[in-house]
């Protein structure tokens, strides 16, 4: 989830319903009053995260997120996000390819990933170049999405894959009313046994 400057942060309901639907860790980042990026992440509490989340929350924007195992263990160092560099984060929804998300039991897609981009000494600045985002998009494929969180701005790969609700970017669609989601699932189930 992000949040944009301004916006207002979701609220306690759809947030709970996120953590609810991705329920093996959760984290975010935020600007704080001295224009610092702080992380905090290793929430598997939502009474926890949510009182802390109000704590920090501001009119700056926000970065959040919860996360569904696909690899690694379920503690504290594979919760999103992760810091490239101490001017830019990143959160990730999806599988990255196997050869990182098969790699190592014990660390995520998204951890190898991260350890992988330190290397390259990214900046924010970089995704100036729509060249360079489209060979970012082009390498994490059609069904990861990514958020690079930095003071100032963030940039989303593979947006359109997400949905903008109010100044929040959702990367799927937990956030949405449990009647309203159900409606799309089983709409999408419906066609596809037609389709077969």
């Amino acid at each position: 989830i992000y949040k944009k400057e301004n916006a207002i942060l979701p609220s306690y309901e759809i947030l709970k319903k996120c953590f609810a639907n991705n329920n093996d860790g959760a984290g975010f980042c935020y600007v704080n009053e001295n224009n610092n990026i702080k992380m905090e992440k290793g929430f598997f509490n939502f009474k926890k995260f949510y009182e802390r989340l109000l704590e920090v929350q501001n009119n700056k924007h926000l970065l959040i997120h919860m996360r569904i195992s696909t690899g690694g263990m379920n503690d504290k160092r594979n919760c999103h996000p992760y810091r490239i560099n101490n001017n830019l984060f990143l959160a990730h929804n999806g599988v990255l390819p196997e050869l990182l998300s098969k790699a190592n039991l014990v660390f995520s897609d998204t951890y190898i990933y991260s350890e992988i981009l330190k290397i390259f000494k990214i900046k924010i600045s970089d995704f100036k170049s729509e060249y360079f985002k489209y060979l970012f998009e082009k390498a994490i494929g059609n069904n990861n999405k990514l958020v690079f969180f930095s003071k100032q701005k963030a940039i989303i790969l593979n947006e359109k894959l997400g949905e903008w609700k109010d100044g929040v970017w959702f990367s799927n669609e937990s956030f949405k009313k449990q009647d309203e989601y159900d409606y799309y699932e089983n709409f999408t189930n419906d066609l596809f046994r037609k389709i077969k």
